[in-house]
């Protein structure tokens, strides 16, 4: 949640952006404020940025996510008003500037401290729209390589391991968030692999 304030004329008010859902194709914002509530879907295609409004089925591009003053003018084609696209356009240009400030899968990796190329798990991702979770270990920087264990919250016992080059993992896993207190976190994968058959056995027996 972002808060923040806007200015029209003599009028200033209290706005705040939410995050809803992230999905590949897009990412779904709220904002709030005295004068309306709004949803939005804003997407991304090879760097051409574009808005969509489902609650009024509009729909439009924009040049840049934090060119605040020409997108308030693309906003005021849309909404003919000038609350409404002032709120919108200040609220993605607050949202764009935090995500630039989080870190990517690629630039998490490149912080890590200590020895990575081990079989403790140095970073764990999860896509929240599948409900899955990714281990990564055996971190080889050098090499670009690293190793990824991936199981869904639901059935732990069935996991994938695959072998990703960490220059990709941005375009594959971009959209998922990174845990930082994950009770897998420095753990080693030999014994999460035991906790899993163990509850597969489970599984079986009951």
């Amino acid at each position: 949640m972002i808060k923040y304030k806007c200015r029209y004329m003599y009028d200033e008010w209290n706005c705040i952006v939410k995050c809803i859902e992230k999905k590949m194709e897009y990412t779904v914002l709220e904002f709030y404020s005295q004068y309306f509530n709004i949803k939005m879907h804003l997407g991304n295609i090879d760097n051409e940025f574009w808005c969509f409004f489902p609650e009024y089925n509009m729909f439009t591009e924009l040049l840049s996510p934090i060119d605040l003053y020409k997108n308030i003018d693309i906003l005021d084609e849309l909404f003919k008003n000038p609350y409404e696209s002032m709120t919108v356009a200040k609220g993605i240009k607050k949202y764009f500037e935090t995500q630039l400030e989080e870190d990517t899968v690629e630039s998490h990796i490149e912080k890590l401290k200590g020895h990575v190329y081990t079989n403790k798990v140095k970073v764990v991702l999860y896509d929240e729209e599948r409900d899955v979770y990714h281990l990564i270990y055996k971190i080889n920087r050098s090499k670009n390589e690293c190793t990824m264990a991936s199981y869904r919250g639901t059935s732990p016992n069935n996991y994938e391991v695959c072998l990703p080059f960490i220059d990709s993992l941005d375009y594959h896993f971009g959209h998922c968030r990174i845990l930082n207190d994950h009770k897998y976190l420095n753990k080693d994968i030999r014994d999460i692999e035991r906790i899993f058959l163990n509850e597969f056995k489970n599984e079986v027996v009951s």
